[in-house]
């Protein structure tokens, strides 16, 4: 079976605001019911997939909500030159 957690992050990053935990899986089961390209699974599948996806740190809880964790980018280092 796919990973169903990389799967709700990629459905929630198309969303512009914070989503309910139940209400995220509701949409993600009705779209995978009537599109092809989403893996079919079972509500409570849905559910346990966004639990792993928030232990795994892909997505972050705010309040009663869920987003897509937004990571910090990491400090490039950069080499001076010898007159820099």
């Amino acid at each position: 079976m796919p990973d169903l957690a990389t799967e709700i992050v990629d459905y929630l990053i198309g969303e512009r605001r914070p989503v309910e935990p139940n209400e995220l899986c509701r949409l993600i089961y009705l779209e995978a019911a009537h599109n092809i390209e989403w893996t079919k699974a079972t509500f409570e599948q849905w559910e346990e997939a966004l639990e792993q996806a928030i232990k795994r740190g892909l997505i972050e809880r705010k309040g009663s909500k869920v987003a897509v964790a937004v990571q910090a980018p990491k400090p490039t280092e950069t080499q001076l030159g010898l007159f820099d």
